[in-house]
């Protein structure tokens, strides 16, 4: 796990504190299977008589006991006849091995869906903005809110969801989806300032907050000049966004084809997602506000010695104040506005009497009306204006539906820009980009998995330096000093593609069931979890197939020859297949209410807990089949060059070391 700690954003703190909770576990665990556990065994496991038919039918667990040694014992022996040693059974084991490793890899391409960022979660705490017209006044947008409150009334007075569905149905006009079971608003408020109304609202029913959303909608009808958007708030977005909500920064230098470009794209996007699934900052960018322009006369302003900023601090001055400098008072910095008599009125059409002060060449000061030097143009302008690096911009925020991933909405997203640029409607000087949760994924799976651009240096160097990579080098090299072997380590690797694809699997079954269900970062760490988990059943086989080779293990007070190894890999399958079976069971059943058991918070760990089981249970299965066929073949290479894995040329050579 300690490749996957170095990651810094939001979704390396919470990698970090889910690998801390694991590593502390295995360590304790660890801690008390070579303390409490041998200790307990000495003194419940003790030598018992005969037991009766109610002991003895406990002891076999009901014949499933029975069942796991006559399978072991069929299975060892399908593996002793695929592993005689001659070219034809070499190229069935090759064939096999090649098929079911070659199948893993393409499954998984197939099986990977697209994926996002960071689950939503079910917070309860729904969002709500609309944005009133332009012209709206502040008293205007209090009405609207009055006849917001209004509007919702049966739903924040309802007590229970059964009053509050009486006033039902509801329809989420984002994704069309009606909603019969509305809950109640446990709290409801809204705010109203110049353009724009917020509303927000907390279920009554934390399990039960997707309505809220649909129940907010019904604010739309009241003014239909109206837009905005709702969203249920993410347990690790920002603000009250989503998680996977992206964020399009479109800048460009001229303001007018800026406009024009965002209008269009805007549109687009809520055709293909929705008109209430697309806000855009400033929200306004589109409805100009009036604006009248000062145009200075040029050559009055040299005959009077007057520059642009002089007449700019006056004209400022006698408007909204102009900052002319600042003071040290004990300690404090003061700023000093240079601002007219408030008592003194003014309205636009009085601005070009405003006077100037001008110095005429025989030094006298003269008044002259700011309309002798400057020309007014009546404008249109934004009402808000951002930029981006020195450049007008404009950011529109796109929330897809659950269903839809972040990067499927992402090239979603970029099909619609390169469609506007076909079509002429945004042009080569508009540049977009996309920010935001996208921007934050892109770093996290290039840190997870590396950037793959083609086979070139810098893909190769990506993907060498990824934290899966590194986790899958740092478990071989672990394994390389455990086993004092660099080649026994490469044959129990080959359990990770199977891994893989069992991960994929399960996480489709997850996903048929509920289509919400993402390939987010935290089930991306499953596979990183399964790295380190399935490589395990491999060891007991090598590592038994090892120890019969050797002659190192004792069976009851003999101690065994050593075997040939193709009698030690049967007997090695054939003692491990119940170990096996065992933990991995106890480690699926464990790990299974995640995926299946509903409540708060389990929707942000399903998706780990389905690769888990998934990659186990798949991996298990034919973990039995690859390995101890792979590791035949590697042991019958070997003895062609006159070694065994031990380095010596025959058993007999063993036992004559051993003796």
């Amino acid at each position: 796990f300690a490749p996957v700690l170095t990651i810094k954003d939001e979704a390396g703190q919470l990698f970090y504190d889910i690998v801390l909770a694991i590593c502390a576990a295995v360590a304790l665990s660890l801690l008390v299977s070579i303390t409490v556990i041998p200790t307990a065994a000495s003194i419940f496991l003790r030598k018992q008589g005969s037991h009766g038919p109610i002991g003895a039918a406990f002891t076999g667990l009901f014949g499933i006991a029975r069942l796991f040694s006559w399978f072991g014992n069929k299975w060892a022996a399908v593996i002793y006849a695929l592993t005689f040693r001659s070219i034809s059974s070499a190229w069935l084991r090759i064939m096999i091995i090649f098929g079911i490793i070659a199948a893993s890899v393409g499954l998984s391409i197939k099986l990977m869906p697209p994926a996002s960022y960071l689950p939503n979660g079910n917070k309860n705490f729904t969002f709500c903005r609309m944005s009133t017209p332009a012209g709206y006044s502040f008293m205007q947008n209090y009405y609207v809110g009055h006849r917001i409150e209004e509007e919702l009334k049966p739903f924040w007075s309802a007590k229970t969801t059964e009053e509050a569905s009486m006033h039902g149905p509801v329809v989420d006009k984002r994704t069309g989806k009606k909603y019969t079971k509305i809950p109640a608003l446990k709290e409801f408020f809204f705010v109203v300032a110049r353009g724009s109304v917020f509303m927000i609202g907390i279920s009554a029913d934390p399990d039960n907050v997707d309505p809220v959303a649909a129940v907010f909608g019904k604010a739309f009808d009241v003014t239909p000049a109206s837009k905005g958007i709702t969203a249920q708030a993410s347990i690790f977005g920002r603000g009250a966004g989503s998680s996977n909500a992206v964020m399009i920064e479109v800048s460009g230098n001229d303001l007018l084809r800026l406009k024009a470009a965002c209008a269009y794209l805007e549109k687009r996007l809520q055709e293909v997602f929705s008109k209430f699934s697309v806000r855009t900052l400033p929200q306004n960018f589109n409805e100009a506000g009036p604006e009248l322009q000062v145009q200075i006369k040029q050559e009055v302003a040299k005959r009077l010695k007057i520059s642009v900023n002089d007449l700019a601090v006056s004209a400022r001055s006698m408007i909204d104040g102009s900052f002319v400098g600042d003071f040290d008072f004990e300690g404090d910095n003061i700023d000093l506005i240079l601002i007219r008599d408030p008592a003194m009125e003014l309205t636009p059409d009085e601005v070009p009497e405003l006077p100037i002060a001008v110095r005429e060449n025989n030094g006298a000061i003269s008044v002259v009306p700011l309309g002798q030097i400057a020309d007014f143009v009546s404008t249109e302008a934004s009402q808000e204006i951002r930029r981006v690096e020195q450049e007008r911009a404009i950011a529109l925020t796109v929330t897809p539906p659950k269903d839809v991933a972040l990067e499927e909405a992402q090239a979603t997203i970029m099909d619609v820009v390169d469609q506007a640029r076909k079509e002429g409607k945004m042009g080569n000087d508009i540049f977009v980009s996309l920010s935001g949760n996208a921007d934050r994924l892109s770093q996290v799976r290039a840190s997870l998995m590396g950037k793959w651009t083609g086979w070139n240096w810098a893909s190769l160097g990506s993907v060498a330096l990824s934290r899966f990579f590194l986790a899958l080098v740092i478990t071989y090299l672990l394994m390389a000093a455990l086993f004092e072997n660099f080649l026994h380590p490469f044959v129990i690797m080959f359990t990770v593609p199977m891994a893989t694809v069992g991960g994929f699997i399960g996480l489709a079954l997850v996903r048929l069931e509920d289509p919400t269900q993402q390939l987010d970062v935290l089930t991306m760490l499953g596979f990183v979890i399964l790295v380190g988990v399935v490589v395990n059943n491999a060891i007991l086989i090598v590592h038994q197939a090892l120890n019969f080779m050797r002659g190192s293990h004792i069976q009851g007070e003999e101690k065994i020859e050593p075997m040939a190894p193709r009698e030690a890999i049967r007997e090695s399958v054939r003692t491990r297949i119940r170990p096996i079976f065992m933990t991995t069971c106890t480690s699926i059943f464990g790990m299974l209410p995640l995926v299946v058991a509903p409540g708060s918070g389990s929707e942000l760990y399903r998706g780990l807990g389905s690769v888990v089981v998934g990659g186990l249970a798949f991996a298990t299965v034919f973990t039995l089949v690859v390995i101890p066929l792979l590791f035949s073949l590697v042991l019958d290479i070997l003895s062609l060059f006159g070694r065994n894995s031990n380095s010596r040329t025959t058993v007999e050579q063993q036992a004559a070391e051993v003796e």
